[in-house]
């Protein structure tokens, strides 16, 4: 029982400083792949009014690489902050 509380000492005392290696992967994945750009619509339509329909199929497939690369960045930040947040409520022994 022992082993085990020092186990979890340790991750406690660590949580927060991995959370903030999650954030700051995660910022460094959004500076990367930032979320799509607003001149490419979700229908694959740009600011140009007259695209032609292979055009709009190749800004959708763009938009949609763009999304989830994002999403995933965004989500390796929430994971990062709810570590931090953890370490700092996790109550001390």
């Amino acid at each position: 029982m022992n082993q085990l509380a020092v186990i979890l000492s340790c991750v406690r005392d660590n949580l927060s400083t991995f959370g903030l290696s999650i954030d700051v992967l995660g910022v460094a994945m959004l500076f990367i792949w930032p979320p799509p750009a607003e001149p490419i619509f979700k229908s694959g339509a740009d600011i140009i009014v007259f695209s032609r329909e292979e055009d709009m199929e190749e800004n959708r497939k763009l938009w949609r690489s763009q999304l989830s690369k994002a999403r995933v960045a965004l989500g390796t930040v929430f994971v990062g902050f709810v570590l931090q947040l953890a370490g700092q409520l996790w109550p001390p022994n």
